[in-house]
């Protein structure tokens, strides 16, 4: 029987003033997928993790430190998931 499911990390965003609806889009986003269980297969056939790691960098490079957090808070997940995935001898 496998273990319950970690729960997801909180992805919390502020908005900012120009783009809050496109930053509380990508936070709605960000917070279905850091629940989301993924594979290391899943995420190198997807790019998922490159995409979100990207997300990260360029949020944090144009000072939305909240949205770069969240998109951070995601890919910590997706680690965890595949490094227990390893563990387990699942992939």
């Amino acid at each position: 029987m496998e273990a319950p499911a970690a729960r997801p990390p909180a992805v919390a965003c502020g908005g900012g003033a120009g783009a809050a609806g496109a930053a509380a889009a990508a936070c709605v986003a960000l917070g279905a997928l850091a629940g989301a269980p993924v594979t290391a297969a899943l995420l190198r056939d997807t790019g998922l993790g490159r995409r979100a790691r990207g997300l990260a960098k360029r949020a944090a490079a144009s000072g939305d430190a909240a949205l770069a957090a969240a998109a951070e808070a995601v890919v910590a997940a997706w680690r965890r998931q595949v490094l227990q995935e390893q563990q387990d001898g699942v992939g």
